[in-house]
């Protein structure tokens, strides 16, 4: 069974079932304050970036295990308001995978406005509450700035599912660059600068690992998973690593030229 296909979720979905794990919602965590560390709660979040179609196959999934999740989409990629209708008709939480400050080049009062506008459009279809996010990885502005000049709360917002997350409560794993390691293919999607881990989180990469891992830990869990990158046949998993696998080294060129830039900018000012 392949990793990142949809048969292997099913069996992440299967292992949390099976050890008892509750899911919660970003709206839920809010709300509950936080969580104890041992409460064996798993925040399932979704970051709809690509395939809409995808995260409805996910969430029905979770679905029928009982399990209970927070899709974030994006405008206009992936706001579909048949999909996002439905998925909250499921249960499972849907917010708004925002991205104005680099959709507006840097421009704060362009980024704040179309925040406000873009955020209207979601809350026409379904209730929003909470926000996550997209870690453009070809943009140098970090779409997190936004809130240095305003407060979330100022939307009727409980809060981001990144910035406002107490680390030291979950242990945080990603699937971003085809592998749960936080490694050099995750370029945003990672606890933010000045937040504090939890104590000693285990080193993972593949989908099994998480399975064995869920089966030997009685700890908090957050996982963010892109639901485009699971597939449910061969030539879209084949299709779906070339995507990734591109992505990736261009990630990598990016970053690069991005810190050459930086250094010669900084000889430059001296």
């Amino acid at each position: 069974m392949r990793d990142f296909s949809i048969p292997k979720y099913e069996e992440i979905c299967s292992a949390l079932v099976s050890r008892g794990y509750q899911s919660i919602t970003l709206s839920d965590y809010f709300n509950l304050g936080g969580v104890d560390l041992t409460e064996k709660r798993v925040l399932l979040r979704h970051d709809v970036d690509r395939l809409a179609s995808m995260a409805l196959t996910m969430a029905e999934i979770e679905a029928e295990f009982g399990l209970k999740a927070s899709y974030y989409f994006r405008i206009p990629h992936t706001y579909k308001s048949d999909i996002i209708k439905r998925i909250d008709a499921l249960g499972h939480e849907v917010g708004f995978h925002y991205e104005n400050l680099s959709k507006s080049r840097g421009n704060l009062n362009n980024a704040i406005k179309s925040f406000s506008q873009e955020l209207d459009h979601f809350r026409k279809l379904v209730q929003v509450k909470t926000i996550a996010m997209h870690g453009n990885p070809a943009s140098r502005f970090d779409n997190r700035d936004l809130w240095k000049s305003i407060k979330i709360s100022d939307f009727d917002l409980l809060g981001d599912a990144h910035l406002d997350i107490d680390f030291e409560q979950v242990m945080y794993y990603s699937d971003t660059g085809r592998s749960w390691e936080e490694g050099k293919f995750n370029v945003r999607d990672k606890i933010p600068d000045g937040k504090s881990p939890i104590n000693y989180i285990p080193q993972i990469k593949t989908s099994d690992d998480m399975i064995d891992l869920i089966g030997k830990e009685n700890r908090n869990l957050y996982m963010v998973i892109h639901p485009e990158r699971w597939s449910t046949s061969i030539p879209g998993w084949v299709l779906s690593w070339i995507k990734d696998t591109a992505l990736n080294w261009g990630k990598v060129v990016f970053t690069t030229i991005y810190k050459l830039k930086s250094w010669i900018k900084a000889i430059n000012g001296r």
